[in-house]
């Protein structure tokens, strides 16, 4: 069963007008935008490199006991596919 409410239109102009001035910036937050934003200097000089940050160490990965018995059997490779003596 469907349920259907009835929106008077005057409910919906409101609303329509509402979010119309909700996501509008104001004539003076635009104007104080415009002279803040920054002006390219005559004599403007590059800006210095940003420094190289060297990439973390991580932590040694330790295989699980299993992993390590089975390869050192054959049944499995390192990359964790299966080995030559996996049957």
């Amino acid at each position: 069963m469907k349920h259907r409410f009835a929106v008077p239109a005057s409910a919906v102009a409101l609303l329509t007008a509402l979010a119309a001035l909700v996501t509008q910036p104001s004539p003076a937050s635009a104007q104080a935008a415009r002279q803040a934003a920054p002006r390219p200097a005559a004599h403007a000089q590059p800006a210095p490199a940003a420094p190289a940050f060297e990439r973390p160490i991580p932590y040694p990965l330790v295989a699980p006991h299993e992993f390590r018995t089975a390869v050192e059997k054959g049944t499995r490779t390192t990359t964790g596919a299966p080995g030559a003596r996996y049957w």
